[in-house]
């Protein structure tokens, strides 16, 4: 009978030092496993338009995933952040998944008032569908900004969304890494009917094929407009400064000063902003870095200032060759030029002067455009979008 008594009082006293273990991490944030373990309730708003859940810590965005990953689609259910919020670099586990047979779905409305978050680190390098949202249907994500994150997935991976279907993207801006094989974008990796608009990067986008510095893969109607890069791409086929490839969409009003490296492969298309185009590009232009070793062989390697490949519509787009590298190349690589503008024969000297000058915002419209020799370069910037700093 004692020695049962004295195990229970063990028993008891090592249940409370857990309990205090616990109680104090998390007075000091200093939780240990995924943030889902740490999921709590949203106790402010209805989610109603006019009365929107309130996400105001962790381990409130951290419910949100708990819940999508479990069934719930938030469908008709509108969210809005009301502070900055810091994730610290613990495990954090995407809001939505994609698999062969079914989804856990995103189907809301999210609004980051301007608000940021940081921190944000994913490594599931052998998962698909990844980055702050994993898979979102018919949603609506808007106003974030996603300080230093670090995530790696397998394909469709992006900064706000791996994988967007049938939703709208805009006014987000992405800094840090995102890491995949295919379909890798510093905003999104896959956008399938949707649209990114007014939103940038200043991150490191690394992919195999299709990888971009707003997303890797756009098709079916798609649309990016109003949106820049100032970051880096790296991969291997079909890279961009701003799409990896481009099917049947819409990419305008948009800019690229990205770095871009990329490695030879069976064909390699690298586009200071499209890799391939078989879509509608206009209104844009390219000061991007395209890095390249001299002695590539340019039958397998096929960059171009603007298209690496173009199959598609070209209009009012210009490139700006700034750098000794970028002399030995054509505004398209390989493809039809039919379809594009005169204008992107002009060299680089008239470019750049045309990019300089007000004849521009004529062509492009003013109330988008504006130029001013402190800011951008000197090269024309988003009025819409703010600049990273």
């Amino acid at each position: 009978m004692k020695i049962k008594i004295r195990s229970l009082f063990f028993a008891f006293i090592i249940l409370s030092l857990n309990a205090h273990t616990a109680f104090a991490a998390n007075l000091n944030n200093t939780y240990v496993g995924s943030w889902l373990d740490y999921a709590q309730n949203i106790s402010e708003g209805t989610g109603s338009r006019s009365q929107p859940y309130k996400i105001s810590k962790p381990e409130h965005l951290s419910y949100i995933a708990k819940k999508v990953n479990s069934g719930t689609t938030f469908k008709g259910c509108h969210f809005v952040l009301c502070n900055n919020i810091d994730l610290g670099g613990k495990e954090w586990i995407a809001i939505g998944s994609s698999g062969e047979v079914s989804h856990c779905k995103f189907c809301g409305a999210i609004d980051g008032a301007n608000m940021s978050i940081s921190n944000l680190k994913v490594d599931k390098r052998n998962q698909s569908a990844q980055g702050l949202f994993g898979y979102i249907e018919s949603a609506e994500i808007k106003n974030i900004k996603l300080c230093n994150c670090s995530i790696n997935g397998k394909s469709d991976v992006g900064g706000i969304a791996g994988y967007s279907y049938l939703s709208s993207i805009s006014n987000c801006a992405v800094d840090g890494i995102v890491n995949g094989q295919e379909n890798v974008g510093a905003i999104c990796g896959r956008v399938y009917r949707g649209s990114i608009k007014q939103s940038a990067s200043s991150a490191k986008a690394n992919g195999i094929f299709y990888a971009g510095g707003i997303a890797g893969n756009i098709s079916r109607d798609s649309v990016v407009d109003e949106c820049y890069s100032l970051g880096e791409v790296c991969g291997s086929g079909c890279i961009g400064g701003l799409i990896g490839i481009n099917i049947n969409s819409l990419v305008k009003n948009c800019f690229s000063r990205a770095n871009i490296v990329s490695k030879t492969y069976a064909k390699t298309y690298v586009g200071g902003l499209i890799g391939s185009n078989c879509g509608k590009l206009k209104n844009s232009f390219s000061a991007s870095l395209i890095n390249f070793e001299a002695d590539l062989n340019f039958k397998t390697y096929i960059p171009g200032l603007l298209v690496g490949k173009n199959s598609g519509v070209i209009k009012k787009t210009y490139y700006a060759s700034l750098k000794s590298n970028s002399n030995k190349l054509k505004p398209i690589g390989q493809g039809d030029h039919s379809n594009a503008s005169t204008e992107l024969q002009l060299n680089e000297k008239n470019t750049t002067k045309l990019m300089n000058s007000n004849k521009l915002f004529g062509i492009w419209g003013k109330d988008l455009w504006g130029i001013n020799s402190k800011i951008n370069d000197g090269l024309p910037y988003l009025l819409n979008v703010p600049l990273i700093s």
